[in-house]
């Protein structure tokens, strides 16, 4: 069930210190951020931290459904729903109301407006009560009507729009009002973009919600809110709300019977005001709560009220069409569910005329709501009476359409074809043609409008004249979907004609499972690329890759047509290392992308010191190291080849180096003389990395070897020492003659 958690900030409110510093508060006006945050939550995703409370577990389909009534009276119930209450609190801001589920209920959504009649009583507050219902449109504005009473007693009605992504006020505005029940509305204008805030059906304030938000997509509720409060208290006041919430359809009223969620004050589940429906107050009636005042307290999760005995209405729109004789003309049957009613509807339509044939477009009507058309044609000039009947069982409702059949000069407009299937972002078109009737040689402007943000269009002429001719509609959509571009052709003193083109966007998807690939080098990694239609797309779709530089890459199947989803295999590999690869999917003009990285693991191995020598028995030693390569993490598996085989002996500290690192010590051990190659190799899987390394070794020296040695060496020097002093005395020697025969 949605919940709306509504903090009310009121614009231009002026507190007096003792009250903002209660809670660190300030009032913004118009423009600007909010302090608090309008949320919108199921009973699951509420979290459980201080100042928020979850009120009870999600309600059944059954419960949670929501219905719309135009009629008050109860009769024998059948299928009966029930409506609870709950409370919450937050920083301080303490409040009840309550809430249509409109997720349940397709006839309220979308909406073009909330009401209720509230009661309003003066009454001393110290910090600010408000008594208010809402409305939420797309793209997240929310609006507000009602009256509050701040550090007073006075009331004073207002509205105001809320920017709950930006959380700013758009606009606010404030009128008086009086003691008795008043009626607080907000509702589209026309079934235009701009929206009126109303006291008694007195406007006081407009906002235009733009285009795309005209209708409310949301729900609606009614609330009471206690603010700007150093702990909760009772309303000394008794205050009603009757009905408690009215939603527009069509531009017509309804009373809603709701998924109901009131909100209370207080902590640990338990309310602090007084709320009541006609479970605890049977004087009330089904669509009314009162709060406040003397009210009993009602602990969270009491029901409210039942709904009442499962219904339907029958709308029709227009209700009035004016015609040419000879020409159709339709109206839209819609049968509209309440409480809980989900019988099939049996539809009848009659005339008051032979001279008006009509036809519907479904005769019967089944889970409780939908549409039919309701199509007819005067064969002579007057007025007619077209009567929609809906039964099922012992229900019985209908619906009239007065048909004025003329002979005025006219137009009818037509669309070929009026079915477009295309792919998104491409355009697609149809004809739209004018055809005079009874004379017409007017001039007939066109204007073209789309369902949906998604779908934007344009003609190639805009202007018809002479009372003949066509024009383009050419019309492009994103995302996906299926849209209604509506042209419309209207000429001074002539009914305006549409035609509706439907257009059906394709596109499909591109998908990689995985999307991180991890193997080792030169090893070929896959991952499955899918592609699914969208919307029915059926196209032939070309896929290629585009991978980094060292990275190589196929694709099992290049060339898919789509009808139902297809895959193929990506297979890459490489040297080790990181990489990205884009597999890109074509369609004529359309074409999108997935992104994989591929990291292609090695090892490295090494040794220190390559070069070992040494005497026969000695132990000769070096670091065999394992490194990992592109987050290498495998077990490397060490073995030791000699050759020759003969004359040296290996062996490795461990053989087995887990995680991708570590290291090994190779100890040698020459029993031989002569020269050796040594080859450590690691292993991991298919990966085999070696390291070589050489060993010299020589004969140990006997004991008279080393005598001998040793006067070699003696020998050596004493023969060096002679020849130094020889060499000293033949300098000197020349020293002395050089010095007498200078003199």
């Amino acid at each position: 069930m949605m919940v709306y958690l509504v903090i009310v900030i009121l614009a231009g409110l002026s507190f007096t210190p003792s009250i903002s510093s209660v809670q660190g508060a300030s009032t913004p006006t118009a423009g600007m951020a909010r302090t608090t945050v309008h949320e919108r939550q199921t009973s699951e995703e509420m979290p459980t931290h201080e100042g928020l409370i979850p009120a009870h577990p999600l309600l059944t389909n059954e419960q949670s459904s929501a219905f719309l009534d135009h009629s008050s009276n109860t009769t024998t119930m059948q299928q009966p729903r029930r409506y609870e209450f709950a409370s919450a609190s937050s920083s301080g801001f303490f409040y009840v109301g309550a809430f249509i589920n409109s997720n349940s209920d397709p006839s309220a959504v979308p909406n073009s407006g909330v009401q209720a009649t509230i009661q309003v009583v003066s009454q001393q507050v110290t910090g600010c009560l408000s008594f208010w219902v809402d409305d939420d449109a797309a793209s997240n504005i929310w609006g507000q009507v009602g009256y509050y009473i701040c550090n007073s007693s006075v009331p004073v009605a207002f509205y105001q729009v809320w920017n709950l992504t930006t959380n700013q006020v758009l606009t606010t505005g404030t009128t008086s009002v009086t003691n008795g029940y008043h009626q607080f509305s907000m509702h589209s204008q026309n079934a235009g973009n701009t929206w009126v805030y109303s006291l008694d059906g007195n406007v006081f304030g407009t906002y235009n919600m733009g285009a795309s938000i005209s209708s409310s997509t949301n729900g609606i509720s009614a609330a009471v809110e206690e603010g700007y409060v150093s702990s909760p208290y009772q309303p000394a006041q008794q205050v009603e709300f009757s009905p408690a919430l009215q939603v527009m359809q069509s531009g017509i009223w309804y009373t809603v019977h709701l998924a109901y969620e009131p909100w209370g004050c207080g902590s640990n589940g338990k309310s602090c005001w007084g709320i009541e429906g006609n479970l605890q107050n049977p004087a009330l009636p089904s669509d009314t709560i009162v709060v406040g005042g003397n009210t009993s307290l009602v602990s969270t999760g009491a029901w409210l009220w039942n709904s009442g005995t499962p219904d339907f209405t029958v709308t029709a729109r227009p209700t009035s069409v004016t015609v040419n004789a000879g020409v159709p003309a339709s109206s839209t049957i819609t049968v509209i569910p309440i409480n809980d009613f989900t019988g099939t509807v049996t539809l009848m339509v009659t005339t008051n005329s032979s001279n008006l044939s009509c036809n519907l477009s479904s005769n019967s009507i089944a889970g409780g709501s939908g549409t039919s058309n309701l199509s007819c044609n005067g064969s002579v000039l007057g007025n007619y009476l077209a009567t929609v009947t809906g039964a099922s069982g012992a229900l019985s409702h209908s619906v009239s359409v007065d048909y004025h059949v003329t002979n005025l000069p006219a137009f009818t407009l037509a669309a070929d074809p009026a079915a477009v299937i295309g792919s998104a972002g491409v355009a697609g078109s149809s004809t739209i043609t004018v055809t005079p009737q009874n004379g017409f040689t007017g001039t007939v402007t066109l204007a073209v409008t789309t369902n949906s943000t998604g779908l934007s269009c344009n003609l190639s002429s805009t202007a018809i004249t002479g009372g003949t001719g066509t024009s383009r509609l050419s019309c492009t959509g994103s995302p996906a979907g299926n849209y209604l571009a509506t042209v419309a052709g209207t000429s001074s003193g002539a009914t305006t004609q549409t035609a509706t083109v439907a257009y059906q966007v394709q596109d499909f998807m591109i998908s990689a499972n995985p999307i991180i690939v991890i193997v080792n080098e030169r090893v070929s990694g896959t991952s499955t690329i899918t592609l699914a239609p969208v919307n029915g797309f059926t196209g032939a779709v070309t896929l290629a890759t585009s991978p980094s530089t060292g990275l190589t890459c196929t694709l099992s199947v290049a060339n898919i047509t789509l009808g139902s989803s297809q895959t193929s295999t990506l297979s890459c590999g490489g040297a080790g290392g990181t990489y990205n690869v884009t597999v890109t999917g074509t369609s004529g003009t359309v074409s999108h992308s997935a992104r994989l990285a591929y990291t292609l693991q090695d090892f490295t191995i090494s040794a220190s010191p390559t070069s070992l020598s040494g005497s026969n028995g000695a132990s000769l030693t070096s670091l065999i190291t394992i490194s990992p390569v592109g987050g290498f993490t495998g077990t490397v598996t060490l073995t030791v080849i000699v050759s020759p085989s003969n004359g040296l002996s290996c062996i490795l500290s461990t053989t087995m180096i887990t995680a991708g690192s570590g290291t090994s010590m190779l100890s040698c051990t020459p029993s031989t003389s002569g020269t050796f190659m040594i080859t450590v190799s690691g292993t991991s899987g298919p990966l085999t990395r070696s390291a070589s390394l050489s060993c010299k070794s020589s004969a140990p020296y006997t004991t008279i070897q080393s005598y001998f040695y040793g006067l070699a060496v003696g020998g050596a020097a004493a023969l060096i020492l002679v020849l130094a002093l020889a060499i000293h005395r033949t300098r000197k020697r020349d020293f002395s003659e050089d010095s007498r025969t200078e003199r």
